[in-house]
């Protein structure tokens, strides 16, 4: 082998070390960003999901109390029925009323997401849910019917 050639494998050495180091820089890179920026916004959708669960739960439950306890203007629903937070009016399908406030409604039915990132509107028997003023679900008060928003 020729002083010539062994330079030339040296080089080709050097070369492939870059290369290798340069990949692993990518591919940690793309693991990090994965890992600690994006990971946090799947477990707000989770959160946000668990909530929704949690509330179209209690509503099945409202109509379920209200066929058991007789079909009565206001439904009993927590262990302290004697407190007025206790308390949920139904409409006439036995469904909770959008004649309630929506967030009222929301702080008794719902899940953990806090009322001060929550904002809601009432439009005839139906009340609407956004989250930092991003629409999230909607709630018809007539047939009892969750719909969550589009993602965008």
């Amino acid at each position: 082998m020729t002083e010539n050639d062994v330079q030339e494998r040296k080089g080709i050495r050097r070369l492939q070390n870059v290369l290798v180091v340069a990949v692993f820089l990518l591919l940690s890179a793309v693991a990090v960003r994965m890992l600690l920026i994006d990971e946090p916004q799947h477990w707000r959708e989770t959160e946000k999901d668990v909530a929704l669960s949690t509330f179209s739960e209690a509503v099945s439950l409202v109509r379920a109390e209200w066929l058991r306890q007789g079909k009565p203007d206001v439904v009993g629903l927590f262990e302290r029925a004697d407190s007025p937070a206790g308390f949920i009016k139904v409409n006439e399908k036995g469904w909770p009323s959008a004649d309630n406030d929506c967030l009222v409604l929301w702080s008794k039915l719902g899940g953990e997401i806090p009322a001060s990132a929550l904002s809601a509107r009432k439009d005839e028997n139906r009340c609407y849910f956004a989250i930092n003023e991003k629409p999230w679900f909607w709630f018809d008060a007539d047939q009892g019917r969750i719909q969550r928003e589009k993602r965008r």
